[in-house]
This record gives structure tokens, sequence and C-alpha cells, in this order.
């Protein structure tokens, strides 16, 4: 993959430094825990789908994205879940954990997700700040477009989204530019879709996908059983239908 052929960084981002960015990748890859859905795994199941999108489906050219914007979106999928406890924010707010209480109950997990990521760079001791070459105005759209993505992969906003794409679908051809704010609304939606986009892989695929989600799904549902709390959608082994979910 193209994220990962550390010559072709060195020609097309002069700007990062190919050893921070092994050393980021592989600290990102290690904070993932062993889950049963949200793992390394799904991060770069997520990332692999994000480049077929950028690239084979033309998405970088179509948001005239720079070498640099690439990296941010796929960098978005690759941290996207980042110290993913397997459970979902509804059990944070049940449970009132520190997370919850931190964010204000508001998009816990995605909140939690993007702070670990760029707490991470910021580790002085772990040498991987890939924005230590930058300007100040490419670290702020860096990290906007970073933060952006992976808030938006909160469930809770997923009607939002789609309300956005379909504002866009209805503006006149010559206003449906993918630029400014319509570029950043796209780009938000891909790495969503993206992240919730395994039923559209082959059967054999998308089974395994979906087993393995409704195991972390079925998990919480059991803590939320012997705690005494009321169990959530999807979450009781006892009645849920697996096709259906």
């Amino acid at each position: 993959m193209y994220i990962y052929n550390a010559q072709n960084w060195q020609t097309t981002l002069p700007k990062v430094s190919t050893d921070k960015f092994h050393n980021l990748a592989f600290r990102l890859q290690m904070a993932y825990r062993q889950n049963f859905y949200h793992t390394q795994i799904h991060a770069a199941d997520v990332t692999q789908n994000l480049y077929h999108v950028l690239f084979e489906c033309d998405l970088a050219s179509m948001c005239g994205l720079n070498d640099l914007e690439v990296m941010w979106v796929l960098l978005s999928g690759a941290a996207h879940d980042m110290d993913h406890p397997g459970n979902n924010n509804l059990w944070e707010q049940k449970t009132r954990s520190k997370l919850a209480i931190l964010y204000n109950d508001q998009s816990v997990l995605e909140n939690h997700h993007a702070a670990s990521f760029f707490f991470l760079m910021d580790n002085s001791q772990h040498d991987c700040d890939i924005f230590s070459e930058l300007t100040k105005d490419e670290k702020m759209e860096a990290r906007k477009m970073i933060v952006e993505n992976i808030l938006c992969t909160d469930m809770a906003k997923h009607g939002s989204i789609q309300s956005e794409m379909k504002a866009i679908a209805e503006l006149p051809e010559a206003d449906r530019k993918l630029d400014s704010d319509n570029k950043a609304s796209v780009l938000k939606a891909v790495v969503h879709a993206t992240d919730i986009g395994n039923p559209a892989r082959k059967f054999g695929i998308a089974k395994q996908w979906a087993r393995q989600v409704v195991k972390e799904f079925f998990d919480q549902g059991d803590r939320e059983r012997a705690s005494g709390f009321e169990i959530s959608m999807l979450c009781d082994r006892h009645s849920v239908n697996f096709a259906n979910s």
C-alpha cells in the first residue's frame, strides 16, 4: 500500500519524517486493544477501504486533495478507534465512566480516540510527531481535518451526515463542487461510510465481520445484565436475531 511505502513517503511528503511516521504507525497499531471487533485489524480494514475510495474511485482527484490531505484522511481511518474499550458510548454514560464525565456524554469514545491520537504524537519519548516540520497553518488544517473525521464516526451523527450529503446532491451542478465546506462534508461522510462498510464486502468476509461485532455487542449486554442495567439495543444475546441485527 502507498501508506507503507517508505521511499514514496520520502519522495512525495518531504515534510514528513519517514522514521517518525514508522514510529507513529507502530505505536498507533499497538494502542488498539484486543476486542472482538474494534481492533487494529478493523482500523487497517477502514484505512484500506479509504485508500480504495480515494484512489480507485478517484475521490482524491475529485476533491483536489494534495498529498498531505490524503495523509490526514488515511490517518483519520487508522486512528478512528484508537484505544477502543469494546463497548459503546451508552455504556460509558450508564457507568458514569471517567471518559463520560470528561467529555460530558458527548461523542465520548470518538473524543477519546481523537485525543489519544494527538497525545501519542505529542509524547516526546516516542518521537512520533509527524507534524514537526509543518507550518503552523498546515498543523491547524491537519488537526481540524483529523478531529472532524474521527468525531463523525459517532453513529449518533449518521442522520446529520446523510442530510449533508443529500443537500449537496440537490445543489445545482455548478454549485456541487467538492471544495471548502462541501469537501469537508464529503470526507467526513466517506470516513464514516468506510467505518461501517463491512456489509458491502463479499458475503464471506462480511459475515466474519458481522460475527465479531455481534460478539462485542453481546459481551456488553452480558455486562449490562450482570450490573442490573437495561440491556442496550442489539446487545441481548437471548433475543437478538443475528441476521436482522
